[in-house]
């Protein structure tokens, strides 16, 4: 996270679906910490990454074990896996704007938050 001037403006903005955006550097900085507490052990793996003009897509999956509270969910010890798309734009070789789509949803169903309908 000390590099993270030298890839991100400092005025970049971070976009996920249904939450505020984080605005900066410094809350740029604090996302690792929000999945961390859950899953301290999380590997991302990218799976595709493809450029085109100023934008980069970025296909990925995470691996982690639930050992903190995520969602209202206590620790359950499971593995989880979850799949995310991220979408940088670029500006003067740095990045200025992210938008995840994560699929939360699957990670809520393995960790317990909610229950499969049915």
């Amino acid at each position: 996270m000390d590099a993270a001037g030298d890839f991100l403006h400092d005025d970049c903005v971070v976009h996920f679906p249904n939450m505020p955006d984080f605005v900066g550097l410094e809350d740029f900085k604090a996302l690792p910490g929000l999945i961390r507490t859950a899953f301290p052990d999380v590997v991302e793996t990218i799976e595709d990454l493809v450029a085109e003009d100023d934008k980069v897509v970025e296909r990925f999956t995470l691996r982690a074990t639930h050992q903190g509270d995520f969602m209202g969910s206590k620790p359950t010890g499971r593995p989880v896996t979850w799949t995310a798309l991220a979408v940088y734009r670029l500006v003067d070789g740095k990045i200025k704007e992210i938008w995840v789509e994560g699929n939360f949803l699957s990670l809520a169903l393995q960790v317990g938050a909610v229950s499969r309908p049915g």
